[in-house]
């Protein structure tokens, strides 16, 4: 199940790129989660989708449905 994280842009992210803000602000978050939300139109700002370009203004919502993470099967060979 994903979960769902909401923030609102400070005074002091006025003017800073959308995936700037997140990545600021959700440190334990992948740069590459953050982007595959992107891929998937999960992010939102007022509850419109937009691009990792956009610059939101001051107080506006920003949310982000986290994308789960993939897990990797590995398999011995024999040698």
């Amino acid at each position: 199940m994903s979960d769902r994280l909401v923030v609102r842009v400070g005074e002091e992210e006025d003017g800073e790129r959308l995936d700037r803000i997140l990545a600021a602000r959700l440190p334990d978050l992948s740069r590459s989660r953050i982007q595959k939300a992107f891929a998937g139109d999960d992010v939102r700002v007022d509850g419109r989708p937009r691009a990792k370009s956009f610059r939101p203004p001051v107080g506006a919502e920003i949310s982000l449905i986290v994308p789960e993470v993939e897990s990797i099967a590995v398999v011995a060979q024999d040698i």
